[in-house]
């Protein structure tokens, strides 16, 4: 599974057809869609499919997207489309409605939306793209050096991953092949191909390293540099592969789901080796963690003594609930959101104001509305923070001299629990300060003392449950 990418042009379709069925991909009967750009590799990858299509009896379908980006893209579309017909099989063009920012990642997402969902519509299993294992080395030498995320920078592009949750599987079958043994392949069958100029603009950074870094290492280091970097991304990529089934048995194991995020038991992960404890986290928070970020995680799991709940990136939480490591996972418009003094934040359904006031007005204002708060200004840490409650969460309501769980303080005000999930809490560094609507952290009363106060005002907007 892992042998050194094919760079001549004699027997590709058999080598193309050894490394789909080393990986059980593109089984008999198969329904596809092939994307084709026009280019040199999309060409071949679509040439290559129709001849080993009757054994196998696939039912393959041709699909181009044409971004608009450049004055000749219709061009390829017409290109596309004819060689379609020629190989007599269906064709579907994709157009974007107005031409998209300069940016790979932006095109990259657009073509991929438009695949999946024509797959879908056109009940087609799996979506066949024309990567090859130059564009494997080039993937791995920019995310190595860019992103420290482990495996998952060197394993590369996956040979086949889910386009979408229960959607079709894209798959790459040229990752064994070189893109001079495609070429090869095309003028050996007399096929032409189109050639897209922007493959040499130097402002994509794929480009650069394309034109620019890997010459330079083929040429100082080693000529084959790119052959052992596409092979060395199959390897790991096999490997991760594996590494992934494991960390998914130990998932079920020790992490519970619930609506707003998961558990994770303290001693169960304790036993895990290192590796799988960050592919378990990585797994379950979903989404690009750093490692040394993942490394705190695991620190603070592993860590003995009771901490306040932790806020992560992109709006998540974390705290400890006992012998369980508890995940709050973002909903929409649901994130930890920080609250300027002055200022305002929107969060959820309702709208929370923070201002500097006289002592006085604002305690005049909290006495009168229970959606009012007044708070001793000088023992704030600005800016504050306005997120939702999290089992762990520990309060002195005010006029008791101990601090109370806020799973019992709700329980004791009859606060249901669907809206315990929706109900804000406004926090200053790690403490809670205000429940929204119900209590202020006695520590933080305007006092006698008080010189100056931050009134806070909340507005709960018309809102509809279920």
């Amino acid at each position: 599974m892992g042998r050194m990418p094919v760079d001549r042009s004699e027997g590709l379709e058999e080598a193309v057809a050894s490394f789909l069925g080393e990986r059980d991909l593109l089984p008999e009967g198969s329904r596809v869609l092939v994307a084709c750009s026009g280019g040199a590799d999309s060409t071949a990858l679509l040439q290559l499919l129709c001849r080993l299509a009757p054994e196998r009896q696939w039912h393959l379908e041709v699909a181009h997207y044409d971004h608009g980006s450049r004055r000749t893209s219709k061009d390829d579309a017409a290109f596309v489309r004819e060689m379609a017909e020629g190989l007599r099989l269906p064709f579907v063009l994709g157009e974007a409605q107005t031409p998209p920012k300069q940016r790979e990642s932006t095109w990259r997402r657009l073509r991929y939306r438009f695949l999946a969902k024509t797959a879908r519509k056109r009940q087609l299993q799996w979506v066949a793209v024309g990567h090859t294992a130059d564009d494997q080395a080039e993937t791995v030498l920019l995310k190595g050096c860019r992103f420290a995320s482990g495996n998952k920078s060197f394993a590369g592009m996956k040979v086949s991953r889910k386009l979408e949750e229960g959607g079709p599987v894209l798959v790459r079958p040229l990752l064994c092949l070189k893109r001079k043994a495609l070429e090869g392949y095309l003028d050996k069958i007399g096929v032409g191909s189109r050639e897209d100029e922007t493959n040499w603009d130097l402002r994509f950074l794929r480009n650069r390293i394309r034109h620019r870094v890997l010459p330079c290492i083929e040429r100082w280091v080693d000529p084959k540099a790119s052959d052992h970097l596409a092979r060395s991304a199959l390897l790991v990529s096999d490997e991760d592969d594996f590494l992934d089934k494991e960390c998914a048995k130990e998932r079920r194991r020790l992490v519970a789901e619930f609506a707003q995020g998961f558990r994770v038991d303290v001693e169960g992960f304790q036993s895990l080796h290192v590796a799988l404890q960050r592919r378990l986290l990585r797994m379950m928070l979903d989404v690009d963690v750093r490692t040394d970020l993942l490394d705190e995680v695991r620190a603070w799991i592993l860590g003995g003594q009771a901490n306040p709940p932790w806020e992560l990136p992109q709006g998540r939480l974390a705290c400890k609930e006992g012998d369980k490591a508890l995940f709050w996972i973002e909903r929409e418009l649901m994130a930890v959101q920080e609250l300027p003094v002055p200022g305002e934040v929107f969060w959820g359904h309702w709208r929370i104001r923070a201002e500097y006031a006289v002592p006085e007005r604002a305690l005049r204002s909290a006495r009168q509305d229970r959606l009012s708060a007044a708070l001793d200004a000088d023992r704030l840490e600005i800016p504050l923070r306005v997120r939702p409650w999290a089992p762990g969460d520990r309060f002195r309501p005010l006029g008791m001299e101990g601090t109370q769980k806020l799973h019992n303080f709700f329980i004791n005000r009859k606060v249901p629990r669907r809206r315990r999930a929706s109900l804000p809490l406004v926090v200053s560094g790690t403490q809670v300060i205000w429940v929204v609507g119900h209590r202020i952290d006695d520590r933080f009363r305007i006092k006698d003392q008080t010189r100056r106060a931050v009134k806070l005002t909340a507005e709960e907007q018309t809102y509809k449950e279920g």
